[in-house]
Parts: structure tokens; sequence; C-alpha cells
């Protein structure tokens, strides 16, 4: 899928915002996917996708959208307005279900309805015009919003980062934007989803999110089902004049036939007499028939030979079996075949060491993929090391791999542990250097750095 880039944020004036420990610029792929889920593709696509540049200092903000990117600012006149209705709908969505997920029973639901409940405001915000806000570009005629998740900041350290302030005049515009009030007042037709004006925000302890919230959709606001309820008045007076056919229409039935029954009796007293004429054309011409075939004999089938008295019959030898591939000698490098895809070469347990460190503690970490079965599908066991060598702690995921090309790339869903926290998804892509062993290369979602590999082998899985 190809990206465009719509806009860029300096890191030295504007720093991410943290919620619970976690920043939202760092987890757009769980919440893009808790959105999808939710709500719809076309809301999750609402939020440009932040690329970190460290090295640099700066964010791109990307998107998979076609077309032009156009600031909704430079806009005027119907297209401001469709603009502006098409941003406070996707305000009005994230803050309903922000809300609904900050009153779940469950911290990482809370959690997430704090980082939706943000990105709610933020786009309220920019409806409401506050200066320094997010920017929301027109992309083929679909709102996105991009520099979302940030704050002025004078540095990094500087006590972190601090949120808008707002006049009076922006809190109630922001207010009625967020319940829908400001849509509804604009474009009556539209039935906007209801949101509470503030909802509380528990404290969280830090975790990475797991996003696991199912909720009923959002039900349309009252006023906008008049529709519908003409609609089920038609259909009830349709359903209606169904039922009166369908009980008079035996009474059309015998009607008719009454009406056509002494031609039904003649056109059966010709009837009879067309099949006696039929049969005996058919007698004439089978006669006929016989006469003109001439005379064959039946084919005999040829017996097979007879066997002697006291010899058994010796069947035929079995195929040989199919060689089976030797499974790589133990701490042997990775290889990929010259050609083909069949993913049989990869069963059994490999470790990736990339030199990859756990954050925020900075321990070493190794990967362990166990394929099996040839389909490419396999268990992921991540360990953590403290600083003694010894095992701090054990995550676990699924990932699956594709062969195309000569290019082998592996992808897991992100592993969590089991004493909370985890690892985002990291995808991995292979392909045969000039020593013969497999080249890798590691990068996680999200991460604009990567890391060289070596996968070895260490058993079945």
């Amino acid at each position: 899928m190809a990206y465009q880039q719509i806009f860029v944020t300096s890191l030295t004036e504007r720093y991410p915002e943290s919620v619970g420990g976690v920043k939202p610029v760092m987890s757009h792929g769980l919440l893009s996917q808790l959105i999808e889920r939710e709500l719809s593709g076309e809301t999750a696509r609402f939020l440009a996708e932040p690329m970190v540049k460290d090295r640099e200092g700066r964010i791109e903000w990307v998107t998979p959208l076609e077309g032009d990117p156009v600031d909704i600012r430079t806009l005027a006149g119907a297209e401001r307005d469709d603009a502006d209705d098409a941003l406070c709908l996707k305000a009005g969505e994230l803050a309903q279900l922000g809300a609904r997920l900050t009153g779940a029973d469950s911290g990482e639901q809370r959690l997430a309805g704090r980082l939706i409940s943000l990105l709610a405001m933020e786009a309220a915000t920019a409806a409401a015009g506050v200066e320094g806000a997010a920017r929301v570009f027109a992309v083929g005629g679909v709102p996105v919003m991009a520099g979302w998740g940030l704050s002025k900041a004078a540095s990094p350290t500087a006590g972190g980062p601090s949120g808008h302030q707002l006049t009076e005049r922006e809190s109630n515009a922001v207010r009625r934007i967020l319940s829908g009030e400001r849509l509804r007042d604009m474009r009556p037709s539209v039935a906007v989803p209801a949101a509470p004006a503030s909802a509380p925000m528990p404290p969280v302890t830090y975790a990475e999110p797991v996003f696991a919230a199912h909720a009923a959709p959002p039900v349309a606001a009252p006023g906008s089902l008049g529709w519908l309820k003409a609609l089920l008045a038609a259909l009830g007076v349709f359903l209606l004049a169904l039922v009166v056919f369908l009980l008079l229409a035996p009474d059309f039935r015998r009607a008719a036939v009454a009406a056509a029954a002494p031609d039904a009796r003649q056109d059966s007293g010709r009837e009879g007499a067309l099949q006696r004429e039929l049969a005996g054309l058919k007698d004439r011409y089978g006669l006929l028939l016989a006469a003109c075939r001439p005379e064959t004999s039946a084919p005999t089938a040829t017996a097979p030979p007879p066997i002697p008295d006291g010899q058994p019959m010796i069947p035929p030898p079995p195929p040989p079996p199919e060689p089976q591939p030797e499974p790589p000698a133990e701490n042997a490098e990775l290889r990929l075949p010259a050609d083909g895809e069949d993913l049989g070469f990869l069963d059994g347990c490999w470790t990736s060491d990339a030199g990859l460190k756990s954050m925020p503690e900075g321990l070493p970490l190794t990967y362990t993929y166990c394929f099996s079965g040839g389909s490419g599908a396999a268990r992921v066991t991540v360990e953590v090391f403290g600083y003694d060598g010894r095992i701090n702690r054990t995550c676990e995921t699924s990932a699956t791999a594709r062969l195309e090309g000569g290019t082998l790339s592996i992808r897991d869903r992100g592993a969590r542990c089991a004493g909370g926290g985890g690892f985002t998804e990291a995808a991995v892509v292979c392909v045969s250097s000039d020593k013969g062993a497999a080249d890798c290369v590691v990068q996680n979602r999200g991460g604009a750095d990567t890391f060289e590999t070596r996968f070895t082998y260490k058993g079945e899985g």
C-alpha cells in the first residue's frame, strides 16, 4: 500500500503527549485497529499515521488515501461547510467511543478510552478553530487529522507537555461539537451520535494497552427516525394487501377453471387421437430401423489367464516413498531455497538475536520462531534477559511467513507478557546473501530504525 506525506511536525516545537504512561503517537497501529473494529475503516483512516524520525527531530504524517492534501482552513463556501460537518461527525464518533471505553471495567479499556477521548478533543479543537491545534486536511474529499497527540513545550524535560488553554467561547464550541449539537443545527437531516460533555478519566498505571473492547453500535439521535416510521407504515399496508389477495385467490382460480371447462373437454378428445396416431408412427419407424441395421455380434470379454494351482498371486510392489528433506543441523544459519514458495524448510525453531532491547529498561531480548506443518504459521516466544544474564520475563505471540520471489517475510502480531505489558508488531525481511546464509532485517511497527540479524536453528518445536 502506497502512502503519501501530508504534514511534518518538529519535535523541538511540539512534544508527544503521554496518557497513563503511553504516548498516543507511538500507539497508532493499536488505536487504528480498535477504531476500525468499533466504528469503521473510514474513521480509522481519519488519523494520519505518524512516522517518528528521532535522528532528524521530526514526525512525518502520512496517509494511504489518494488525492492532493488541502488544509481545510484554506477552503471556503460549501466546501468548507462540508469539511467542517465531516470533521464534527468524526469528533462526535470518537467522543462517544472514548466515553464508552472510559467507563469500562477493564483497566486496559479505560486507558484506551482516555487515548481516544484525547483524539476526539483534538478533532473538536481543530473544528472550533483553536490556535495551535492539530491540522486537518481534505485528501480526496476525506478529512485526515495530522499533528495529533502533541503539545507545545519549551523542551522535553521542562515539566512535560502542556495542554491547550481554551477561552470560554472556544470551550463552548468544543462542547457543542463533542455532543453533536453543532452538526444537528447546521444539517438537521444528519444523525450525530450523542456523547457526554465530559467524562471522568480515572488514573491508570502504565501498561501497553491491549484493546479488546466490544460494545453496542452507536444509536441515532432522537428525531432522525421519521423516515423509518414512514417506511414501516408503508410496509404494513403492503403486507395487509398481500394477505387479502392470497385469501381471495382460490375463488379467482375456480371461476377461471369453470369458464374454460367446455374447451378443455374438446381438447382432451383431440389429444387422445393424436397420441394414438403417434404410437402407430413409432411402431412403423421401429420396423424400418430394424430392417436397415446390419447384423452385429456382441463383443466377448477376454478372460484373464488362469493361475496355476498352488502358485500364490503376488501383488505389484508399492511405489517408493518420497525422500524427506533432512532437518538442518543445530545452530545452522537459515538458508533460503533457490526457487518455489514451499515453506517446509522453515519447520522447526529458529532464534533471532537482532540486538533489540526492551523499553524503557534497556534489557536485551531474543525472538524464537517455531514453525510446523509447512504452513508458515509459527509460535513466537520473546525472552527478556536481566543484567545478570538470566531470563527476566517471557512473552508470547504468533506469526505468519510468506516466500515470494526469493524474499522471505515474517510478521508477528505483537507479543503479550504474562505479567503485563508487551511489544509492538515486528516485521522481518530475509534475502539470500553471497555467503549462502540469509541476511535479515527487523523493524518494529511505527519505528524508523532497522536492525540486521541472522536466524539460527535450535531444533524441532
